[in-house]
């Protein structure tokens, strides 16, 4: 791409293009040739979804990190055409790469005045995590922990971390909606009221779906992906492992397979009764990475039980530093 005469208007310092027709550039030009062999034997040995996503010199800057600013592609990869399939691939990458030219990444780079010259992508390709849920393919939970709390409730102090969990894909936690935090170091401490947690919880949540054969990337990063409501029906059967009863007469909650009442969202079975050992992983690995790393972390991560075998699996998808200043934030209430 960096070669290509036709993207040479990117690297002006007044770009007059607007986002579409960035994206536009990017879709008309070609990749190597030398990637098609690559990206065919991908193709041939996949039959899982897969993740499209940027890999960038700055994105895991410590001083300015990039996170978020760039996309990332959920594709099904269920064509039976698997020329589809691969033609569906090279939009994404070409998308993920038209990404670090769009408006947003410029103004960013702009308040930091850091050149567009000193951004370096790569594209990473991934299986989605998760497993096949019914007609939906998901992980039952994705999150995002941090080693440092901002901002730490009563008693909790900032190197206890937080965690953010959601259910199904992580895009409900990078779109900013109903997601659920919790401290790792005291997962049976919940950190609202109970009204509150039933108040904000999680109503929706995405997936894929592997019937979706045929969609267009550069409609959005959404045309890819399903969203599934949260109903009734959902929570007593697949998602049973991540809802509890809600008792409005007592204000508390109740957990149990066989007890009847309206479900939402809480996660108890896993942080207050360690149905698995959620808590204690995510713990464990963010003492790791701070460790390893010299610094604050903060990781992506996605947790899944297996329907057909009963197995649960811990991924982590991605970890990067995070800079702390001290001075910046507050002390945790007595």
């Amino acid at each position: 791409f960096a070669t290509n005469p036709q993207l040479s208007v990117l690297y002006q310092e007044d770009i007059t293009l607007s986002d579409e027709e960035i994206d536009q550039l990017f879709l008309r030009c070609e990749l190597p040739h030398t990637l098609y062999p690559v990206l065919e034997q991908i193709i041939r040995q996949s039959t899982f979804p897969l993740a499209i996503r940027s890999s960038s010199v700055l994105e895991d800057s410590v001083a300015n990190p990039f996170a978020g600013v760039f996309r990332t592609y959920l594709i099904p990869n269920s064509h039976p055409d698997p020329q589809i399939r691969l033609s569906q691939l090279v939009q994404a990458i070409k998308l993920v790469y038209s990404s670090m030219f769009l408006r947003s990444a410029r103004v960013y780079r702009e308040k930091l005045h850091i050149p567009s010259r000193e951004e370096k992508m790569g594209v990473i390709i991934q299986k989605v995590a998760g497993s096949l849920h019914g007609e939906y393919f998901y992980p039952l939970v994705s999150g995002v922990a941090q080693s440092y709390n901002f901002y730490p409730a009563t008693n909790m102090s900032h190197e206890d971390g937080v965690v953010t969990l959601s259910t199904g894909l992580g895009k409900t936690a990078v779109e900013r909606e109903r997601t659920f935090a919790f401290c790792p170091r005291y997962p049976n401490k919940d950190m609202f009221t109970a009204i509150n947690i039933v108040e904000a919880a999680q109503l929706q949540f995405y997936t894929i779906d592997p019937s979706l054969q045929q969609f267009d990337l550069s409609l959005g990063e959404n045309s890819s992906i399903a969203r599934v409501t949260i109903d009734q029906n959902l929570c007593e059967t697949r998602l049973s492992l991540l809802s509890s009863v809600w008792d409005y007469e007592n204000g508390s909650f109740k957990d149990g397979s066989y007890i009847s009442g309206p479900r939402v969202i809480t996660y108890r079975k896993l942080l207050h009764y360690d149905a698995y050992p959620l808590a204690q992983i995510i713990r464990d690995l963010l003492s790791l990475g701070r460790e390893v790393l010299g610094c604050e972390i903060e990781m992506e991560f996605a947790f899944d039980v297996d329907e057909r075998s009963g197995l649960a699996s811990f991924h982590i998808l991605q970890v990067r530093p995070i800079a702390v200043n001290i001075h910046q934030y507050s002390q945790p209430l007595d």
